[in-house]
């Protein structure tokens, strides 16, 4: 057995020369950790004095090469392994069952029909089966960030974790009837931990969405450059048809006093025949005027209520009175949340509202222009007659 002291020394030399602080997992601790094993699980196997050698030895060595290559440490740790063992004139048949073990420990662990490979496979992944193996694999995370020279999200990290539990199996009996039952254990911790990220996830992705549908709905809320224009396009509407009822309230009085004046003068008309024409004339002007003034300020008022397949297929104007001035306070309430609740139908209202005053206001301005055409014709005209009455009323009498 002193060729297995002389192999502990060797290593613990070895490791403790070319470790570094990054490997806060394939340490001299953990090399221990797998020879202590190999030994627990290689007597629960029955093996021979020789393959308890061989299986020793290769525990100690079967990590040598992990500080040189991580990626080829297998091979490297092999290739130690048999200048030690050559070096000490170790008989060849068992450096090459020694280098074989070393080598299957590379994952996936191959298949492997020597007891040695086997038990000291399921030695290296001892700590899979361990109340401590949470914290053993931070270590191990935290070595891959060390050596890949990037922080490995822990989320992807315990995925992966997972997939690798998931798959792996242990080779000797002691293993599938003893660790297994220890690492199933392990592996809903893990599952539990892996569903925690999600949850996280989960719950981080429902406030960014939470976030943006609130970012959403204060771009659609009125700003105050689009309530500017509503208000100053509203208020201008109300003072053009404001000038516009002035207009024809002016019409309206001017052509009473003239028909008034036309009523009061007539039985002395009489007396002078040849301007009964003339007046006739002007009072026919004068009606005209006053009717299409009146045409021009006569409200429209509309049936007053709606449906709820009215306000579905927007064919109704909230902002207008003539459209529920006849309508139950709860139904018009209703109706009109559900607007305030929905920007778009909210603008598509206001919209509405600005488009049908300027209906209207083109309806006045168009009877408006109308009366102010007659009466201005008429009145020349009118003017005309009485003139010509006037100069022609010899020959005409």
């Amino acid at each position: 057995m002193n060729i297995i002291h002389e192999a502990e020394t060797f290593v613990t030399n070895l490791i403790e020369s070319t470790h570094q602080p990054i490997f806060t997992y394939h340490n001299l601790e953990h090399t221990q950790n797998v020879v202590k094993q190999a030994k627990k699980i290689g007597l629960e196997t029955g093996l021979s004095p020789d393959e308890m050698e061989n299986l020793i030895l290769a525990a100690w060595f079967h990590d040598t090469g992990y500080y040189e290559n991580f990626a080829k440490h297998e091979e490297i740790s092999a290739a130690h392994a048999r200048k030690f063992l050559e070096e000490k004139n170790y008989p060849e048949e068992k450096i090459q069952q020694i280098t074989e073990a070393i080598l299957h420990t590379k994952m996936p662990h191959l298949p492997c029909d020597e007891k040695v490979c086997n038990v000291l496979c399921d030695a290296d992944l001892h700590h899979l089966s361990t109340k401590d193996y949470i914290k053993i694999s931070e270590k191990l995370r935290e070595e891959r960030s060390g050596i890949l020279h990037h922080d490995i999200h822990p989320k992807l990290y315990w995925e992966e974790t997972l997939r690798f539990l998931k798959d792996h199996h242990y080779h000797t009996n002691y293993g599938k009837k003893t660790l297994a039952k220890k690492k199933e254990v392990n592996y809903q911790k893990v599952v539990d931990k892996v569903a925690g990220f999600q949850t996280k996830e989960i719950k981080k992705l429902t406030e960014m969405v939470s976030k943006l549908e609130q970012q959403n709905t204060k771009l659609k809320t009125p700003q105050r450059g689009i309530e500017t224009m509503f208000k100053v396009t509203s208020r201008n509407q109300i003072n053009l048809s404001s000038i516009a009822d002035k207009k024809a309230n002016l019409m309206i009085s001017v052509n009473s006093i003239i028909i008034s004046a036309i009523f009061f003068i007539f039985k002395n008309i009489m007396d002078v025949p040849h301007f009964i024409i003339p007046c006739v004339i002007l009072l026919i002007v004068c009606l005209f005027t006053i009717t299409y003034s009146v045409l021009a300020t006569r409200p429209i008022v509309t049936s007053g209520t709606f449906s709820q397949e009215d306000i579905k297929k927007k064919r109704v104007n909230l902002m207008f009175f003539g459209n529920f001035h006849k309508m139950a306070l709860a139904d018009y309430s209703d109706a009109l949340k559900g607007m305030m609740s929905d920007y778009d139908e909210l603008y598509d209202s206001l919209i509405r509202d600005q488009y049908f005053l300027g209906k209207v206001l083109g309806r006045k301005y168009r009877f408006l222009r109308i009366s102010y055409t007659i009466f201005m014709f008429g009145l020349i005209f009118s003017v005309l007659t009485f003139i010509l009455a006037a100069i022609y009323q010899p020959m005409v009498w």
